[in-house]
């Protein structure tokens, strides 16, 4: 009986001393949490300013984006009539042969066009699945797929 009695008193102390470990770990667990929430909030509103001044800025930026875009394409474009002007000059081409090459660009493409219109009718449609199994079971049972999804719901 006298070993009960010892381990009592022992017990009663080592939970009081859990319980204050407990107490102490929950007090620095909230103390952290506290911290880290407080963290989030100044984090949040310092890339919430960022993301402010990134929105007012993309309208700046946006504009000479787009007047950057309008004046690389007017350089291009007054590139492209002098130098084929050049081009022209430098292989010999004038307005007859220009005038020679469209007429006979059209009449190749004219005759393309006929050709396609002829050969359209004679393509084919390609068959779907269902349509190659119902030709693969119509061949095998005498009867189409389809005919047979009716009878099988009625």
């Amino acid at each position: 009986m006298t070993k009960k009695s010892n381990i009592a008193p022992k017990l009663k102390t080592t939970a009081t001393i859990l319980k204050n470990k407990a107490a102490d770990f929950n007090e620095e667990l909230f103390n952290l949490s506290e911290e880290f929430i407080e963290s989030a909030i100044e984090t949040g509103s310092k890339v919430q300013d960022i993301m402010e001044k990134a929105i007012q800025n993309r309208v700046k930026l946006f504009g000479k984006q787009q007047e950057l875009a309008l004046d690389t394409f007017e350089v291009i474009l007054v590139q492209h009539k002098t130098g084929m002007g050049r081009l022209q000059k430098l292989v010999g081409i004038d307005k007859k042969a220009k005038a020679k090459a469209k007429k006979t660009a059209k009449n190749k493409i004219k005759k393309k066009r006929v050709l396609l219109r002829k050969v359209k009718p004679a393509v084919k449609k390609t068959p779907t699945i269902d349509d190659l199994l119902d030709s693969a079971l119509t061949e095998d049972q005498g009867q189409p797929l389809s005919t047979k999804k009716k009878l099988i719901k009625s």
